[in-house]
């Protein structure tokens, strides 16, 4: 729609559609949301060379690829990778705060293998998931599954070069 500074018709058309965007996510009257407007600022991210782009973007049949592979622990357990372009709702900050609360039962059920039979018997992982109630985007018997792969895939990996 634009690119760099829009001429007055873009600008307002953009500020329409956001307007009707949220009126319609939120459900509230569209004209009390125009009422309560002030501003905008309208930036055109893919645009810029120093950003190139906001957000992550795949090409065709990428997300599939790669999503159980850059979603999977590293280095033995002790590296997770969250953030926007790590989960299934790419692009929003749900996706962000999404992979984020993956990222932290990643690091519980980590814990919780590092930690059994060591007199921890505390569940980290219950309190976790009934206090934060977190959308995992995926069972989170999955996630465990692709903790102990990554943990077997690297040690195997590790071992080779030992």
């Amino acid at each position: 729609m634009m690119h760099g500074p829009g001429s007055a018709e873009e600008e307002e058309r953009l500020k329409q559609i956001k307007l009707e965007d949220l009126a319609y996510v939120h459900k509230i009257p569209l004209k009390k949301l125009a009422d309560e407007f002030e501003y905008m600022f309208a930036f055109d991210w893919s645009s810029n060379p120093l950003s190139m782009g906001a957000f992550g973007l795949f090409g065709p049949s990428q997300f599939r690829e790669f999503y159980r592979h850059v979603t999977r622990p590293a280095a033995r357990g002790q590296m997770y990778f969250v953030g926007e372009t790590f989960s299934t709702t790419h692009r929003w900050v749900a996706g962000a705060l999404n992979s984020a609360e993956r990222g932290v039962l990643q690091l519980l059920q980590h814990h919780r293998l590092a930690t059994h039979n060591k007199g921890h018997e505390e569940d980290y992982i219950e309190k976790f998931l009934q206090k934060w109630k977190p959308d995992l985007e995926v069972p989170k018997e999955a996630i465990f599954k692709q903790l102990v792969a990554s943990l077997v895939i690297q040690h195997d990996e590790f071992d080779k070069h030992q």
